[in-house]
């Protein structure tokens, strides 16, 4: 395998789409209100965020190396226990950390040229918190994911931050439809972080890796995951509801199907490693099945 493939691998692309969906959602929303599409900011934000998506899965590929708590996982999939580049001898540590630094220095370039565009700093703030977030995930002092507030910590990066970012490049504004939309997106992207935990429990608990899986324990895990989907269709509803948004994105609803069914296979595979793994998979598609059809919901009102 040549270096550029080993760092694809390393980069996770794959999980791109927990970035580009918040962004997209925020740019169409800002332009359903009336805002102005401009391809060269779309474009400048989607790298952004994949920058930095990205240096943020390498640096926690290296610090979960240091912490011993990739190599301690026998569990591991397409979905969690990290890239694997470290420990299959791939990529040494030192090579990932370097690269995760170029990445997220990249990104912040990226967004402190953004920030440019409007007086003040909002976009700065919200840059600056995204960064901060990601990179201590799993890096010393703070190690979020270590603390259990690594699940929520994501859901505010990928919900909020990116799709308050990005509506507030094409509108100037801090949007409370916005950031109320953007907290079902948040909070899918949590799912997708709590069920890859489950397989990763035996090496989390034995590294004191304090996810919420295992401090709860996975048949409690299964409830919360239940109650955080059945959330994201309620908070969608409310959005119409309370906040006007278009009625239109009641077609992301149809997702709730894909929702019934992962969650039927966790409840009934919570304790098993192979079994479990098409929910994985089920939970990324269900981010982003229910992140596009919202965005399909926006689109049609603003043209139809």
């Amino acid at each position: 395998m040549n270096k550029i493939n080993i760092y694809l691998k390393a980069l996770r692309a794959p999980f791109f789409t927990a970035s580009i969906i918040p962004v997209l959602l925020g740019f169409v929303l800002a332009w359903n209100e009336g805002g102005s599409w401009n391809w060269v900011y779309f474009i400048l934000t989607i790298l952004m965020a994949v920058f930095v998506q990205g240096g943020v899965n390498l640096s926690n590929d290296f610090f979960d190396h240091v912490s011993g708590n990739d190599e301690q996982n026998n569990n591991y999939s397409q979905f969690s226990g990290g890239s694997r580049v470290i420990q299959d001898k791939l990529l040494k540590p030192k090579e990932a950390l370097v690269a995760s630094t170029l990445l997220l220095i990249i990104g912040a370039l990226i967004g402190l040229y953004l920030n440019r565009i409007y007086e003040g700093n909002a976009l700065l703030v919200l840059m600056l918190i995204g960064l901060f977030i990601g990179f201590f995930y799993t890096a010393t002092p703070l190690k979020l994911s270590y603390r259990g507030l690594g699940e929520i910590g994501v859901a505010i990066c990928f919900g909020p931050i990116l799709v308050l970012f990005s509506h507030f490049l094409f509108s100037g504004t801090i949007s409370v439809l916005a950031f109320f939309i953007s907290i079902p997106m948040g909070l899918l992207v949590f799912l997708i972080i709590l069920i890859n935990e489950f397989q990763d429990y035996e090496s989390d608990k034995k590294t004191s890796k304090n996810t919420l899986v295992v401090l709860l324990g996975k048949k409690k895990s299964v409830k919360i995951y239940q109650n955080v989907l059945v959330s994201v269709y309620l908070l969608i509803i409310l959005s119409i509801v309370f906040f006007k948004l278009p009625i239109l994105i009641l077609i992301s609803l149809f997702s709730a199907f894909l929702g019934y069914k992962t969650y039927n296979i966790l409840e009934n595979n919570y304790t098993k490693i192979k079994e479990l793994l098409p929910a994985n998979g089920m939970t990324i598609g269900l981010h982003m099945i229910t992140g596009v059809l919202i965005i399909i919901g926006l689109v049609l009102d603003k043209i139809l």
